[in-house]
C-alpha cells in the first residue's frame, strides 16, 4: 500500500554513500541518529508522505498542505505529483524545484538550484524526463518536453531547452550542448 515509503530505505543508503546493490549502509552508524539530523534524508521523507498521500483522493488536501509546509520550512520545492524514483541524492538540496508530473530516474545526484519545470509558463506542455544514474549540477535548468538518458552529467549552471538521449553524455552551456 505504502510504495512511495518503501523507496526511503534506498535513500538513507545512497545519502550515505551506498548502491541500490546494497542491502545495508557502507559505514557503521545509526539510522536512527542520522535520519533525525540529515536535513537531506528529512526532506525526501517528507516528499515521499506527500507523494503517497497525494494519490488518494480524499487525502489529497492533506498531502497538498504537507508540500505548501515543507516549502516554507525546507525551501524545497517538490511537486507531490512528481515521480521521483529511489536512491535520490539531495547534494546541498537547498532550492531544488521539481515541478509536477517531472519524472525522475534511480540514482540521481541532485546539486542544490536545480530546477526542472515547463518551458512557458502557464502553457500546456511537458515536463522533463531524467534518465538512471544522472548528476544534475548546481544551478542547472532543464525546462520542458526533455528527456537526459541514463549516466549522463549535466553541468552547472546550464540550461537544457531540448533532449539528450545518448547514454553517457556531459551536457553543459547556456543552451545545453553535449560537451564530451
Amino acid at each position: 500500500m505504502f510504495w512511495e515509503l518503501s523507496k526511503l530505505k534506498y535513500d538513507a543508503i545512497a545519502l550515505l554513500g551506498g548502491t541500490l546493490n546494497q542491502k545495508k549502509p557502507p559505514f557503521k552508524i545509526s539510522w536512527v541518529l542520522y535520519r533525525l539530523v540529515s536535513y537531506e534524508f528529512i526532506t525526501i521523507f517528507i516528499y515521499r508522505l506527500g507523494s503517497q498521500l497525494y494519490k488518494y483522493r480524499y487525502l489529497k488536501p492533506l498531502s497538498l498542505f504537507n508540500y505548501f509546509l515543507h516549502k516554507l520550512i525546507f525551501k524545497v520545492d517538490m511537486h507531490p505529483s512528481a515521480n521521483i524514483g529511489e536512491g535520490v541524492q539531495l547534494v546541498h538540496g537547498f532550492a531544488v524545484v521539481i515541478g509536477g508530473n517531472s519524472i525522475i530516474g534511480k540514482n540521481v545526484a541532485i546539486f542544490d538550484g536545480v530546477s526542472l519545470g515547463k518551458k512557458n509558463v502557464g502553457h500546456q506542455g511537458g515536463m522533463p524526463i531524467i534518465g538512471d544514474n544522472v548528476i544534475l549540477g548546481s544551478g542547472a535548468k532543464i525546462l520542458g518536453d526533455v528527456k537526459i538518458a541514463d549516466n549522463s552529467i549535466v553541468g552547472a549552471n546550464s540550461v537544457v531547452l531540448s533532449s539528450f538521449e545518448e547514454a553517457g553524455s556531459v551536457i553543459a552551456g547556456i543552451p545545453a550542448r553535449v560537451v564530451k
